[in-house]
């Protein structure tokens, strides 16, 4: 009798091994896990906007995961003249336009720039007042110093967006 009492609950830790062993987390397939490293060294504060794009590019393909994926990448200014104001208002509508035309869900949009409060500033413009319908799904990686990913992160959870976060130390 006690042969069968062990033999029934064997099976029953094996059924529930085989049963807890088919759930599994479901993670955004096409964005690596953020890597536990210190923040990575970018480019001089005063370098142009061809050097932080190709940075960015630098930084997606070490993040993504996947090939077929197509990243939006967007290099915001730094500064107070009428130029890079201009540019990060461009940026802005860029970012407006492809999440309420093209972007869907699974789709990566990534933003860095010499002056973190700017790319956090232009997330936040990008991301205000969006229908969660036009959102969700979408992946925003932001490659900025961390003290500004807290702002970042309230705007991607209001928009239902998912976040993901590269530290980056402060430009020179």
């Amino acid at each position: 009798m006690k042969f069968v009492s062990n033999m029934r609950c064997t099976w029953a830790m094996l059924a529930g091994m085989v049963v807890l062993g088919g759930c599994h987390h479901q993670e955004d397939p096409g964005v690596a896990d953020p890597p536990v490293s210190q923040a990575i060294k970018p480019p001089a504060g005063n370098a142009g906007a061809g050097t932080w794009r190709a940075f960015a590019a630098r930084v997606v393909h070490d993040e993504v995961k996947d090939d077929t994926l197509h990243p939006f990448t967007f290099a915001v200014p730094a500064g107070d003249d009428a130029d890079a104001k201009e540019a990060r208002r461009s940026i802005v509508m860029a970012v407006r336009t492809t999440l309420g035309n093209t972007a869907i869900p699974g789709n990566l949009l990534a933003f860095t720039g010499p002056d973190s409060r700017a790319v956090a500033a232009v997330i936040e413009e990008s991301f205000r007042d969006l229908p969660t319908s036009v959102t969700k799904g979408v992946t925003v990686l932001y490659i900025g110093t961390s003290d500004m990913s807290s702002r970042v992160d309230k705007v991607m959870r209001d928009a239902g967006a998912r976040l993901r976060v590269r530290a980056m130390a402060t430009p020179e």
